[in-house]
């Protein structure tokens, strides 16, 4: 979407965008229902096949963890987590992001060790301080997690910020709010 040689962005109501504890929820959710194919997996893998069917389970799960938290994330249909907490992924045009800035988000969120680590909770409480409650990783992927019923009430040019986090320096997108 450009306009005027700029590219657009929209955003929603303050309101709309998941917080802190909806979004600790939903990953709490998604993460037990991983847990929970993994552990299934492995021990029907090691009853089929003794010696190699705990391996066969583990990288069956990670396939099947990718297309739920990466495939069924960013569709209609969503996670359990995404279900539960009435949220929905959008890239910051307001289009279904792709697999890749799914993928990513993902990636990032493992690097980070979850909500155990620096990087993980930096991660999370970056939501606290910014206006449409992304997390850091939202911000790099240019997405927002807000409500499923949400609607965008506005657009703005996309402009990037310049932050710099544990060492880096990182130039992140942002749409900013006519007024």
């Amino acid at each position: 979407m450009v306009s005027n040689g700029r590219e657009e962005g929209i955003y929603y109501r303050r309101e709309d965008y998941a917080g802190l504890w909806r979004r600790v929820l939903v990953s709490t959710v998604d993460a037990l229902v991983a847990f929970a194919g993994l552990v299934a997996l492995l021990l029907l893998g090691d009853t089929i096949l003794a010696a190699t069917g705990a391996a066969l389970g583990f990288f069956t799960w990670l396939a099947l963890a990718y297309v739920y938290l990466v495939v069924c994330k960013r569709s209609r249909a969503r996670t359990l987590g995404y279900r539960l907490g009435r949220v929905k992924i959008v890239s910051i045009r307001g289009d279904a992001p792709s697999s890749w800035r799914v993928t990513f988000r993902l990636l990032f969120a493992l690097m980070g060790g979850g909500f155990s680590s620096v990087l993980g909770l930096i991660d999370l409480l970056w939501i606290s301080g910014d206006d449409h409650r992304q997390t850091l990783r939202d911000k790099l992927a240019h997405t927002y997690v807000i409500r499923a019923s949400a609607e965008p009430v506005g657009r703005g040019p996309i402009s990037y910020d310049v932050y710099h986090v544990l060492a880096w320096t990182l130039f992140v997108p942002g749409v900013r709010r006519k007024t």
